[in-house]
């Protein structure tokens, strides 16, 4: 066999070797970690194609928790067809907010929230969504803090701490002035 056939096989079966070891068969994996997702496992909303779903990273329970995705959907068109499917779904934007290559988005629906933050990883550029959802607090609503045992007066027992929300926390109207955040009243 000629030398310039052989490099050109070898540099075939490399490139074959490089594809099958990002995706494994047998587990429906890719090397990350990762599964192919076509839908949201927290809300049941169609996603991009090329997304995949990390359970390693994610936190599901219930119908509630943090759902972590990655793709090679630019995060612009990521972020398009996630809101336009949570709208489709009777969702309701509640708050935008876009800083650089981030956005984040407050939704609502019923007695439940749901907080979308798109993101480009680096350095492989690919796009990270993280997808938390949880039911609304009532008005008044105690939010407990686990306290380290570094904190307090040095005899902390571990419990959480009730820390109860300031008197003033109802809809307050958002201070839009020269801020890029969109919204109403929360």
């Amino acid at each position: 066999m000629s030398r310039p056939a052989l490099c050109l096989l070898l540099a075939f079966a490399l490139l074959l070797q490089s594809a099958c070891a990002s995706f494994d068969s047998l587990t429906g994996r890719s090397a990350a970690g990762g599964t192919p997702a076509q839908q949201s496992v927290l809300l049941g909303i169609p996603l991009p194609a090329g997304m995949e779903y990390y359970p390693s990273h994610s936190a599901v329970s219930g119908g509630e928790g943090v759902e972590v995705l990655r793709g090679t959907v630019s995060p612009a068109a990521c972020a398009m067809a996630v809101a336009q499917a949570m709208l489709d779904q009777g969702w309701r934007i509640r708050l935008s907010k876009t800083v650089g290559s981030r956005a984040w988005y407050l939704f609502e629906r019923d007695a439940s929230h749901a907080i979308v933050h798109v993101r480009i990883q680096t350095p492989p550029g690919m796009t990270i969504v993280e997808i938390a959802k949880g039911r609304t607090l009532p008005d008044g609503a105690v939010f407990a803090m686990p306290q380290r045992p570094d904190q307090g007066s040095g005899a902390s027992t571990g419990k959480p701490t009730p820390i109860p929300l300031p008197a003033d926390h109802s809809s307050q109207p958002l201070n839009e002035g020269t801020s890029r955040i969109q919204g109403r009243d929360i």
